[in-house]
């Protein structure tokens, strides 16, 4: 999902005060937030669909 404007940063003059996040961006483009795991077990399987497995993430991280 492309995001259609960036988020300002917290010290960013166009950050709302602290508690003033709710609401922030577009109808069209808001979601339902959903849990950290739901989050990383969708990024689990659209890595593997695109042929990533464990062997290879390994690999790619030993490398680092």
């Amino acid at each position: 999902m492309k995001r259609k404007r960036p988020i300002p940063l917290a010290n960013s003059p166009q950050a709302p005060a602290p508690g003033g996040w709710q609401g922030v961006g577009d109808a069209e483009t808001a979601v339902a937030p959903r849990s950290l795991l739901e989050v990383m077990a969708d990024l689990g399987r659209k890595a593997q669909s695109r042929g990533l497995t464990p062997e290879i993430l390994a690999s790619l991280l030993a490398e680092v």
